[in-house]
């Protein structure tokens, strides 16, 4: 913990012998979360503080209570984006890897109704998000606004039967199944240059009824 106060909190990740064993590159990760009336803020920077470019990729992997808190049954949450999402969406195999496969999209005018039926082949993941906002809840209850300007993927998970629902920005993707290339040149990384830095954000704002 590198500070703290009444309303927010920093936390840093410095890289050190047993990181480099893993991830040869030197970097400083720092979280920050600031509280501010009925939002929050998350920040995470990545910092290369070697000497070589550093290729990098960011995630956040909040879980949010299904159904929150309120009178309204499981299956009328949804997920309502702030854009239309007609784009395929993406699957992971049974090792974790982004398969080829491309499945239709799930959401209908703008609105993914959730059920555990959606979550039995692991991960939901938009790889050609247009929307950088999304609404999670029921209709007549409180609602979570999530925001997500420097995102360039979505995920959405749970286990089947479980009382969360992750809901995941991305900068970054999993290893596409068969790829043995260099790491550096993996689909959805980034670089942060000598000295620079890169952050992913988000925000939460609880909405009333």
């Amino acid at each position: 913990m590198v500070r703290a106060g009444d309303s927010e909190v920093l936390f840093r990740l410095r890289a050190d012998a047993e990181t480099l064993k893993v991830y040869p590159f030197r970097f400083e990760l720092d979280i920050s979360f600031h509280l501010e009336g009925p939002q929050l803020a998350i920040e995470a920077t990545a910092r290369n503080i070697g000497g070589e470019p550093m290729p990098a990729s960011l995630g956040f992997h909040p879980g949010f209570r299904w159904p929150l808190p309120g009178p309204a049954p499981r299956e009328t949450s949804f997920i309502e984006f702030a854009l239309d999402e007609p784009a395929p969406i993406r699957r992971l195999d049974a090792r974790g890897l982004l398969t080829d496969v491309r499945h239709p999209t799930p959401v209908l005018g703008r609105r993914l109704m959730l059920s555990d039926a959606l979550f039995t082949e692991d991960v939901v993941i938009f790889d050609q998000l247009h929307s950088r906002q999304l609404v999670y809840g029921t209709a007549g209850a409180p609602r979570l606004k999530v925001s997500f300007d420097d995102a360039t993927h979505l995920g959405l998970w749970t286990k089947p039967g479980a009382g969360f629902l992750c809901i995941e920005p991305w900068r970054g993707v999993a290893d596409p199944a068969g790829f043995a290339g260099d790491f550096t040149r993996k689909p959805g990384l980034f670089t942060v240059p000598r000295g620079a830095h890169e952050s992913l954000r988000m925000q939460l704002e609880l909405e009333p009824d």
